[in-house]
């Protein structure tokens, strides 16, 4: 069918294909570049942010254990106020971080984890008072086995679901991540493949536009020298 069409259509449809394919090559590129660009946004907005916050927390937790126990150990009223501020800063701190947290879980057993930190941190809300009471009034042997005998395994415990919440984000962000690449190395295999099919196409085009226009010349170049040298037959064939 494309034999039989005039050179200016020949030119035409050959263009045509070769805009075609680079409009569906195009396209294709910017899909996997728009694809690895969300996969970026997402680990470093979400789960590197998250992971980070998790990691935070457990040196959050570290300063609430030592601050506690200062205010246990504290020599006078004035120094265990300051600790038992401190606490009571630090569980606020960290309820918000929990707050934040819940609006960025990722999966039922990451939101199960939150539950049972936000449990963990309430019961031990309930029962500081009584330890705090304790510690401003200078009654430090009381202070310490009460601290012992009831949070020293609670915080033991917010260590370990906090712990668990850190392991969990980091695999999330390590698995976005290995997305991340996968979505860069289709993108290398798009732009190969890309140039490969263009190059392809380019030399198919150029060799069909070479022989729309030499074709014609060589028939007439043919029937000239037939007719130079008398013979008429075929001159009828010219297109």
């Amino acid at each position: 069918m494309f034999k039989k069409l005039k050179i200016r259509d020949k030119l035409f449809a050959a263009f045509g294909i070769v805009i075609t394919a680079s409009v569906i090559c195009t396209a294709l590129f910017f899909v996997a570049i728009n694809g690895t660009a969300r996969n970026f946004t997402t680990f470093h907005d979400k789960a590197f942010g998250l992971f980070k916050e998790t990691y935070t927390m457990k040196a959050d937790i570290n300063q609430l254990s030592n601050s506690i126990c200062k205010a246990v150990m504290s020599p006078d009223k004035e120094l265990a106020q300051k600790y038992i501020d401190e606490t009571e800063a630090e569980i606020t701190a960290l309820k918000d971080r929990i707050a934040h947290l819940r609006g960025q879980t990722f999966s039922d057993e990451f939101t199960a984890k939150i539950d049972e930190l936000e449990t963990l941190i309430g019961n031990f809300e309930k029962r500081s008072g009584k330890l705090f009471d304790l510690c401003k009034q200078l009654r430090t042997q009381w202070a310490v086995e009460m601290y012992y005998d009831q949070f020293d395994a609670l915080l033991a415990d917010v260590g370990v679901v906090t712990a668990q919440l850190n392991s969990m984000a980091e695999m999330n962000a390590s698995v976005i991540y290995q997305d991340t690449l996968g979505m860069v190395d289709l993108g290398k295999t798009l732009i190969s493949v890309v140039g490969i099919i263009s190059f392809i196409i380019a030399i198919c085009v150029a060799l069909l536009i070479t022989k729309a226009l030499v074709t014609p010349i060589q028939q007439l170049e043919a029937v000239a020298k037939a007719l130079s040298q008398g013979q008429l037959k075929g001159a009828e064939d010219i297109v």
